[in-house]
């Protein structure tokens, strides 16, 4: 089995984090569409929480900070999806 250098493990996990993250517009589209639609928000809470956890294993604050950003704006959809629905007696 290879080992990879810390360098080699750093860009790998930037590689995968930049395609995990450009695919996060997509999978909000079903929620765009639908509010009541849940599983895409708790989709990408997941990605970013993965995204977050490894990026401070690594030492990648930056990455930490901004994945935690995005997971903050997430939970802010849902509070408003939640709310916007309780007050038109969708939810």
């Amino acid at each position: 089995m290879d080992e990879c250098t810390g360098q080699e493990l750093i860009h790998e996990f930037v590689a995968e984090a930049l395609d995990a993250l450009r695919e996060v517009p997509r999978l909000l589209e079903p929620f765009r569409q639908d509010v009541t639609q849940t599983e895409p928000i708790h989709a990408d809470v997941r990605t970013l929480h993965s995204i977050k956890g490894t990026a401070a294993c690594l030492g990648l604050d930056a990455y930490k900070l901004f994945a935690h950003g995005l997971e903050n704006v997430l939970a802010q959809l849902q509070t408003a999806k939640r709310s916007f629905l309780n007050h038109s007696g969708r939810y």
